[in-house]
């Protein structure tokens, strides 16, 4: 199975891995010999993984591990994931931790595609973020969830495209995301949402909740209270019109993907690019 596996980088070969992952959860003593193949394999795995996820419509994201920004900024993904990341660094690219998988609206893979998430165990604390339209319900994402260790999901709704201040008390605008609807609609830093389509929002999280309710391409409707220049308090009326998750910069620290590696047998070795080296060799000394 593990040669088959290898050497088939097609059908055959994923329902091989299929098969493999079958026998390491079964309680029969070749169990420990399947989650041995799945385990050294790890890397062609996720290879594997990432691009089958991409082509159904999801999205596989990278971080740097050692992001050079506020540590109150750094998921915890990062921090547990980095002793585990493979093929990163000097040789394979910029170093990569992966931390979440975007199951996007325009997901073709359904339910039966998650599998392919289950293709990644070797990782820890995957985030996943399941948006509505995919046709992904809550309960196989549970089942998914007792799969992959430490996984946790989130479901969203379309992309309004800011971040809180972390005052949950009241619903104030932190950052405004790039390439973002509110960016698009006016929204500014430091705003006050009061309502949404004429209901009162009470905090962010109550707000995160009211936008899955809305679809991609749906305009909403938001009172906000703003300080002019006078540092006078006014309110705004904005019509914005929600746009996919695609469509923003997420993150500052993403990074992109570890370069593919698919296995022993394929035609041209994974044999990582030479160390670079200084435009420039000065052989004088500096103090």
């Amino acid at each position: 199975l593990e040669n088959v596996f290898l050497k088939h980088d097609s059908e055959l070969g994923d329902r091989a891995e299929r098969v493999l992952q079958a026998y390491s959860r079964s309680d029969q003593p070749i169990a420990a010999l399947a989650q041995a193949v799945l385990i050294r394999n790890g890397r062609i795995r996720e290879t594997r993984a990432r691009r089958a996820i991409t082509k159904l419509g999801g999205e596989v994201v990278y971080i740097h591990p050692n992001p050079q920004v506020p540590l109150t900024q750094v998921p915890l993904a990062v921090i547990s994931n980095s002793a585990v990341a493979p093929g990163t660094g000097v040789g394979f690219g910029e170093p990569a931790v992966l931390y979440a998988v975007w199951l996007h609206e325009t997901w073709k893979g359904g339910e039966e595609g998650l599998w392919h998430l289950e293709r990644l165990q070797h990782w820890e604390d995957i985030a996943v973020y399941s948006i509505r339209g995919n046709n992904v319900s809550r309960l196989a994402l549970f089942r998914l969830a007792g799969i992959v260790r430490g996984l946790q999901f989130v479901e969203r709704g379309p992309c309004l495209g800011i971040q809180n201040d972390r005052d949950d008390s009241r619903c104030f605008v932190g950052d405004v995301l790039p390439g973002s609807a509110a960016q698009s609609g006016g929204l500014r830093m430091h705003d006050e949402i009061l309502k949404l389509n004429g209901e009162h929002i009470p905090n962010f999280p109550n707000l995160v909740q009211r936008l899955q309710d809305f679809e991609v391409g749906d305009t909403i409707q938001l009172l906000v209270r703003r300080l002019n220049s006078d540092n006078e308090s006014e309110s705004i009326e904005l019509k914005i019109k929600l746009t996919s998750w695609r469509t923003v910069t997420r993150s500052e620290i993403e990074v992109p993907a570890p370069r593919p590696f698919r296995g022993p047998f394929e035609s041209a070795p994974s044999v990582p690019p030479p160390v670079p080296t200084p435009e420039r060799l000065d052989d004088r000394m500096a103090i």
